[in-house]
C-alpha cells in the first residue's frame, strides 16, 4: 500500500528513512504484506530459532542474546530504548547474528502467524504474539525469548514485521 504512510500523522517521525522498517502494521497487515511478498509470517517458534540462530550457553542452555548472554552488548546490536531517539532506524546498522540476520532484537516487534493461547485473555478476545523488542523498549523485553502479545487488529508506530520465504534450492 504506497498510501500506507500517508495514513499516519506521526510515521516520519517514527520511521524517518525508507530503508527503515514498515510501521504501525497490525497483524492482518502484516499477514497480506507476507503474502505479497510470496513469503509467510513466522511462528513464534521459527522466529526464535531465526533470531538466536542456535546460540547456546556451554551447559547446553539457550543464551539469552544471539551473541551469548552478555546484556552490555545490547545496544551494538540492537535499536533499545537506550540508544535509538525514539524512532526506528535503518534495517542493518547494528550486528548481524549467525545466521546474517539483522535487527531481529529492537527496532519494532515482530508480529507472528500464530495465535497466543495461554493465557486466555479476560474478554476471550483473539490475540497474536509479537517478538523482539522495539526501539522504545528496555534491554529485558529484547531478548530472544522475549514475547508479548496484542490483538491483531491493534497497530502502532512500535510494530512491523518480518517476512520469512523458503529457499528452493
Amino acid at each position: 500500500d504506497r498510501d500506507h504512510a500517508k495514513r499516519f500523522e506521526d510515521y516520519g517521525r517514527f520511521s524517518p528513512d525508507r530503508r527503515s522498517p514498515a510501521i504501525y502494521l497490525n497483524w492482518y497487515d502484516a499477514m497480506m504484506f507476507s503474502i505479497w511478498c510470496h513469503g509467510y509470517l513466522p511462528r513464534e517458534l521459527e522466529w526464535e530459532y531465526a533470531s538466536r540462530a542456535e546460540q547456546r550457553n556451554p551447559d547446553g542452555t539457550n543464551a539469552r542474546y544471539y551473541w551469548g548472554n552478555t546484556k552490555e552488548l545490547l545496544g551494538e546490536h540492537a535499536w533499545i530504548n537506550t540508544n535509538s531517539d525514539n524512532r526506528c532506524h535503518v534495517v542493518g546498522q547494528r550486528g548481524k547474528n549467525d545466521f546474517g540476520l539483522f535487527d531481529t532484537l529492537g527496532n519494532v516487534s515482530e508480529w507472528c502467524r500464530n495465535l497466543v493461547v495461554e493465557p486466555i485473555a479476560k474478554d476471550g478476545s483473539e490475540r497474536r504474539p509479537l517478538r523482539g523488542g522495539t526501539y522504545s523498549y528496555q534491554a529485558y523485553l529484547s531478548e530472544c525469548s522475549a514475547r508479548e502479545y496484542f490483538r491483531p487488529h491493534y497497530a502502532s508506530a512500535i510494530l512491523g514485521c518480518r517476512v520469512l520465504r523458503i529457499r528452493r534450492e
